[in-house]
């Protein structure tokens, strides 16, 4: 099971403020298509909302609606990261134990110290690394974009095969 962020996690790292309807990264995109079609894993949206936003239209424009099994946004439930009770659920909804889930985001504090404090493995999305004093709980891996994950959780997918393939978005 993969819990992602949305906003600096798969849209693009250049609209990760501002416009509430953030496209989803086509490179992103791909890479949670080879998760759950080749890699068999299954997908979590776990996002901090403001009132009036919904995450479900973009991921539609972005074409990765149906690789999701659960879109969990902060605003409809009043409870966001890094509130426990936002972590229990969205690990509930998750149907296995904490730690099969790898939970992978752009924020230290909400997205990997938060989650592994429950007992998720996690992963910080940081293009340009850890930020001045910042340290990775034991265990967190550091990848600079979400495709990053595929040769990791699906080691037999062939790097040709994906669109990212020698563009360097990621680590390496």
């Amino acid at each position: 099971m993969v819990v992602t962020d949305y906003g600096g996690t798969i849209t693009p790292l250049w609209q990760r403020r501002g416009d509430p309807r953030r496209p989803v990264d086509p490179y992103a995109a791909a890479a949670l298509h080879v998760l759950r079609r080749h890699g068999g894993k299954r997908l979590i949206v776990a996002s901090n909302t403001r009132t009036g936003v919904d995450r479900r239209p973009a991921l539609r424009m972005g074409g990765v609606d149906e690789e999701f099994d659960a879109v969990f946004q902060s605003a409809p439930l009043r409870l966001a990261k890094p509130h426990p009770e936002f972590y229990a659920w969205v690990l509930a909804a998750a149907g296995c134990r904490a730690d099969e889930v790898l939970w992978v985001g752009d924020n230290l504090e909400k997205d990997v110290i938060g989650p592994a404090q429950h007992g998720a493995r996690t992963a910080l999305v940081r293009r340009d690394g850890l930020r001045p004093r910042e340290e990775l709980p034991a265990g967190t891996v550091l990848i600079h974009h979400i495709g990053d994950l595929v040769p990791w959780l699906v080691p037999h997918h062939r790097k040709e095969e994906t669109p990212w393939a020698g563009t360097h978005i990621g680590g390496g």
